[in-house]
């Protein structure tokens, strides 16, 4: 009855802007700030942003997809506890268990340097993190991004669940930077880490190969994507 009825569907896809380095730089530098601060006093409010920082970090320095830092409910994606590795003084190693284009399921592991070169003490900020967690009785098996509870405790991912914290991207950026409109706030989104990070570094005079390493990008092209055109190498 359909048979040569075509159907014709506009979807429009809002460009998201990459996160601004100097945006990110302060807000990390400020959430481990607030972490030392109120450990004490305020144990929710403080680990809280320390996670909070860990995940921006994550994806900016990392340069990484959501969908490869936040578990689904069958942990096949994701961070757990034991893909993060700490070489004290030198590096973060994280291994992506799953991506969209490892075709052959293999994984990866990439590195963060244990300080940035703009003084961002990442390796501290994971360490502290990583303390936590232990502290709090999360397992190597759990989700690496914890949900805290009201007593100020990291608590485990109950199985089967996911760990999406996609939202602590809008959340922070409407904490810290008040000024900013819905309008404005809709053109971010959990992507522009990613986009952020790559534009960032090579903005600072990261070879395209290193980001292209780092994002596990299979090809220049998908690069491309993420920086702008006047960084471009042709």
């Amino acid at each position: 009855m359909n048979a040569g009825v075509q159907r014709c569907v506009n979807n429009v896809v809002r460009q998201r802007k990459p996160m601004p380095g100097k945006l990110v730089v302060a807000l990390v530098r400020r959430l481990h700030q607030i972490y030392n601060e109120r450990r004490m006093a305020a144990p929710r409010e403080a680990r809280t942003a320390l996670r909070n920082a860990v995940i921006w970090a994550s994806g900016f320095y990392g340069i990484r997809r959501s969908a490869e830092l936040f578990c689904n409910a069958n942990r096949s994606m994701g961070l757990l506890v034991k893909d993060v590795t700490i070489v004290k003084g030198k590096r973060i190693e994280f291994f992506i268990r799953s991506m969209k284009n490892d075709t052959f399921a293999a994984g990866h592991t990439i590195s963060l340097n244990w300080v940035t070169a703009s003084g961002v003490e990442l390796g501290e900020l994971f360490a502290a993190y990583l303390v936590q967690l232990r502290a709090d009785g999360i397992g190597s098996d759990s989700p690496f991004f914890a949900p805290t509870s009201r007593a100020g405790i990291f608590v485990p991912v109950e199985a089967e669940k996911t760990s999406k914290f996609n939202h602590v991207v809008k959340q922070l950026l409407r904490k810290f930077f008040p000024h900013l409109t819905e309008v404005q706030l809709a053109d971010y989104s959990f992507h522009s880490l990613r986009q952020g990070g790559a534009t960032w570094a090579r903005s600072r005079g990261v070879p395209l190969g290193l980001i292209l390493a780092q994002g596990l990008w299979n090809t220049v092209d998908g690069a491309r994507l993420f920086t702008p055109p006047g960084m471009h190498v042709r």
